[in-house]
């Protein structure tokens, strides 16, 4: 929550958090100065608002998935209260599905069972194709008879262009069917897809007929088709271990009786390499970057993927960059990436060009910015980081630049996320003030969770250890 807050402000936006790792007064504080429009935007948890009469909301984004829809109802419920015009949006991913089935997961059967229905309710409100009026009134009881509210997304796209699913559904069916009914969409789709996976093989499915027969469509466009096939009746799904099971309609389908239309979710188009396709680049250049990269890699005691990824030196080995432009136009090279390593790779290419007679070719459809190229001043978060790295603490850099200590651990969180290296130091361990016990626990859940959200840790820890807290272990975690 304090990261979204942080890149907003840096974008310029007039912005302000409000969750329960902060203080009393600064919760109160920010909540004033957003209900006096001092701030422009709150970036809150669910509970912010309930008693607040503030009518002038013009949009609510919900950056996470809502745990129900009566939540998403009265959080919606928030915006537009003075009568004019506002606006809601819901960011959805499917990953956010699983992030949520995860805590669902921790809980009793009898709760867990409830809060899966209350999941795919929602789930199925935000994949709904009708009028999103419909599903959300009809779930309260109420029922809503316009064909077109001229407000929801739905709505205002016009008709959408529905593709015939009926093969797509049969081979769906029919893989459910062999495999007895007790099986999640997952381990459907792995089957599908030909996966090589240990549960896979465990049961023995690679030698179901349904194995490996829907390769052409993605995990993401299976599941996609996976929950329009639950919602069109065509598969039950039990709300206690997610296992699917044909319905009788179904078998129409199955039988080619009846046909089934719906969405099938576009892949985003990718630029990928064959490991065989050495004509595509410079396969002798390519080698040198990459023993080079090697050696870079080894002298910093990180993987060589660290340094750079192997699209980014085939790139390399197309286009031959010679110049500081040129190899900022290439994959995976900022302008971080760049005052680390891009002279020497560049020394590289250019006596390799000169040997060999190869001319510099520019990459198409890229633009540089004109900001990043014209800028030589170090951004503060470098500055700060650079400083640190020479002995100067913490509460120094505070004094002297004359920031809270959040800002200073925000800075040297950003010093890490450009890829530069921090050096370790019992300063963090001294100002999280922490007991070893506690120390020793959450350092154990970053290696559980992974350290890009705190809010996993966090309540996994019961909210023992504050979200401030929580940043400077991060920072003790990453630079060791």
């Amino acid at each position: 929550m304090d990261e979204l807050t942080y890149v907003l402000a840096q974008q310029g936006f007039s912005v302000k958090a409000y969750h329960a790792g902060k203080s009393d007064e600064d919760r109160k504080k920010n909540q004033e100065l957003f209900i006096k429009d001092d701030v422009q935007i709150i970036v809150a948890t669910i509970a912010f608002g309930m008693g607040i009469n503030k009518p002038n909301v013009r949009f609510v984004i919900h950056y996470d998935l809502p745990k129900n829809i009566e939540g998403y109802y009265q959080e919606i419920g928030r915006a537009g209260r003075d009568g004019l015009d506002a606006h809601c949006l819901l960011l959805f991913g499917y990953g956010d599905i699983q992030k949520i089935k995860y805590f669902i997961d921790q809980k009793e059967d009898q709760e867990r069972r409830i809060a899966n229905i209350h999941l795919n309710a929602l789930v199925r409100f935000a994949e709904t194709l009708i009028c999103r009026r419909e599903p959300l009134l009809n779930y309260f009881g109420e029922k809503y008879s316009e064909k077109n509210c001229q407000m929801c997304d739905n709505c205002r796209a016009g008709e959408k262009q529905l593709s015939d699913i009926t093969t797509p559904a049969q081979m769906f069916l029919s893989c459910i069917k062999r495999t007895g009914e007790i099986f999640g969409a997952v381990h459907i789709i792995d089957i599908l897809r030909g996966s090589e996976s240990q549960k896979v093989f465990k049961f023995g499915h690679q030698n179901l007929s349904t194995y490996g027969i829907g390769k052409e469509y993605s995990k993401k466009q299976w599941f996609h088709m996976s929950r329009q096939f639950i919602q069109q009746g065509l598969i039950e799904q039990d709300m206690k271990v997610g296992s699917l099971k044909v319905s009788a309609k179904a078998f129409d389908v199955l039988n080619g009786g009846e046909k089934i239309s719906g969405l099938i979710k576009e892949e985003k188009l990718k630029y990928t390499y064959k490991k065989d396709d050495h004509q595509e680049y410079d396969q002798v250049l390519f080698d040198l970057l990459k023993k080079e990269r090697k050696n870079v890699a080894d002298a910093a005691n990180v993987p060589p993927y660290v340094i750079f990824p192997d699209k980014t030196l085939i790139e390399m080995a197309i286009y031959y960059p010679q110049s500081r432009e040129s190899l900022l136009s290439i994959h995976g090279i900022g302008q971080a990436k760049f005052n680390k390593y891009g002279s020497l790779f560049i020394d590289i290419i250019q006596n390799y060009c000169s040997k060999n007679q190869k001319i510099e070719q520019f990459k198409p459809g890229l633009k540089i910015p004109s900001v990043k190229l014209k800028s030589t001043k170090k951004p503060r978060h470098v500055v700060i980081g650079d400083e640190f790295n020479s002995g100067v603490s913490i509460r120094q850099i505070q004094t002297i630049y004359k920031i809270k200590e959040s800002t200073v651990v925000d800075h040297l969180y950003n010093y890490i996320q450009d890829e530069f290296i921090l050096n370790s130091s019992d300063e963090f361990k001294t100002l999280s003030s922490l007991s070893p016990q506690l120390h020793t626990d959450v350092i154990l859940n970053f290696t559980k969770h992974g350290t890009e959200y705190l809010k996993p840790v966090f309540d996994e820890l019961n909210g023992q250890v504050s979200y401030e807290k929580l940043r400077i272990i991060r920072l003790y975690f990453l630079s060791q």
